[in-house]
């Protein structure tokens, strides 16, 4: 991976982290917490799921992604870019995983 899009991938892993934070979370970029984790495929810790990040121009294979990750609650967060604007941020988690979050959500 070139300098550019490492540098875009940990800047969208930061922007994340400080979303969660914003909401009370105690998130942290894996790299920074735990190389176990971040060797695991997992980005973000301190959170009930296993976030992957991901910029990319198009959508993301999350189904490669979230088979490579650990069991549990995997999230994909993908950021899409165009041209270096933001195109829009989507989050892929599971069927399972969205029923718990409507259901959380009653």
């Amino acid at each position: 991976m070139s300098n550019r899009n490492r540098e875009a991938g940990h800047n969208w892993e930061r922007e994340v982290v400080r979303d969660l934070k914003e909401m009370g979370y105690k998130a942290t970029t894996a790299r920074y917490s735990s190389r176990e984790v971040d060797d695991s495929k997992v980005d973000i810790c301190g959170v009930p799921w296993n976030i992957q990040c991901k910029v990319s121009t198009k959508g993301v294979p999350y189904t490669s992604i979230i088979a490579s990750m650990p069991e549990g609650d995997n999230v994909v967060a993908n950021k899409i870019i165009k041209n270096k604007k933001t195109l829009g941020k989507y989050v892929i988690i599971g069927y399972l995983e969205w029923l718990k979050l409507l259901e959380s959500q009653r």
